[in-house]
C-alpha cells in the first residue's frame, strides 16, 4: 500500500456515490434499521441569523420599556411639593408673601407702623413701669398748627402719632425726648417742637403712664427737603428692656 503525501489524509470514497455540494451533509439513500430500511432524513436548515438578531433588539427594547417604567414609579415617590398651609408655606407655594401681623415677635423690636411695643422701666422710686407704645401714622409733609411754626430754610415737617397705654406702674415721660426719625438718606433727625395741624404734642410732649390709661399725642420733626422719613424710633431713657429702641419701618 502507498504511503499517503504529508499533510493529506486519505479519502475513501463508497462505491456508486457522487459528490455533494459543499454545506451539506452527505445521507445515505437508506440504512438497515430495526423494521428494515429507514428513509433518509431531509438535511435541517439553519436558523436564521437576522430572526436571531431581530429576537434580541425586541427583548432589549421589552427591558428599556421596564427599566423606564420602574424608574418613573420610583421618581414619583421622591421629591417634594411646597405645601400649603397659612403659616407661611402657603405663601412659599404660591410665591406670596404671608400677612405680617401687627404684633412683633418676643426677640423682635423692629416692625412695620402699627406695631405695638411693650416698655419696661424703673420710675424715679424704683418700681417697675410697663407700657404700650404705637406707631399710628406718620405724615411726610405735615402742616404747622400757625405760621411761627414753619420748618427752618431747606427743611419740611413730618409728623408721627402714638398711641401710649399704660399696663403696671405709674411714670410720666416726655415723647420729645423718646422719638426720632430716621430719613432715607440715613440721618436721624430728633424732634422740632413745632406744633401740628394734625393733632396736640400730647401735654408739650409730656404723658404720664397708669394701667389702663391711655393717650394719643404727635411729634413733629424737621427734615431736609427732598428727604422721607424711612423709619421711626422709640427709645426711653431706661432702653427697651435695656434692648435697642423700637423701630417702626415706613413703606413709601
Amino acid at each position: 500500500m502507498t504511503e499517503p503525501s504529508p499533510g493529506y489524509q486519505q479519502n475513501y470514497q463508497p462505491p456508486f456515490q457522487s459528490q455533494q455540494p459543499q454545506g451539506w451533509q452527505q445521507q445515505p439513500v437508506g440504512q438497515p434499521g430495526q423494521f428494515g430500511w429507514q428513509s433518509p432524513q431531509p438535511p435541517k436548515k439553519k436558523r436564521s441569523k437576522w430572526l436571531i438578531g431581530c429576537g434580541g433588539l425586541a427583548g432589549l427594547a421589552v427591558l428599556i420599556v421596564i427599566i423606564a417604567v420602574i424608574a418613573a414609579v420610583a421618581n414619583s415617590g421622591n421629591g417634594g411639593t411646597k405645601n400649603s398651609s397659612s403659616g407661611g408655606a402657603s405663601a412659599a407655594a404660591s410665591g406670596s408673601a404671608a400677612p405680617s401681623s401687627s404684633a412683633p415677635s418676643s426677640n423682635s423690636l423692629s416692625g412695620p407702623v402699627g406695631t405695638t411695643f411693650t416698655v419696661t422701666e424703673t420710675n424715679d422710686n424704683g418700681a417697675t413701669v410697663k407700657y404700650s407704645i404705637t406707631l399710628d401714622k406718620v405724615i411726610q409733609h405735615a402742616r404747622p398748627d400757625n405760621s411761627f411754626d414753619t420748618a427752618p430754610a431747606g427743611d419740611h415737617l413730618a409728623a408721627a402719632e402714638f398711641t401710649i397705654k399704660g399696663v403696671v406702674g405709674t411714670d410720666q415721660d416726655d415723647a420729645n425726648n423718646d422719638a426720632a426719625a430716621i430719613g432715607n438718606d440715613q440721618q436721624t433727625y430728633q424732634p422740632g417742637f413745632e406744633g401740628l395741624a394734625a393733632g396736640t404734642n400730647f401735654s408739650s410732649g409730656d404723658f404720664n403712664t397708669n394701667p389702663g390709661s391711655s393717650s394719643i399725642g404727635w411729634v413733629s420733626f424737621e427734615v431736609k427737603n427732598g428727604v422721607k422719613v424711612a423709619s421711626v424710633q422709640w427709645s426711653p431713657s431706661s432702653g427697651m428692656s435695656g434692648s435697642a429702641p423700637a423701630t417702626w419701618t415706613v413703606s413709601g
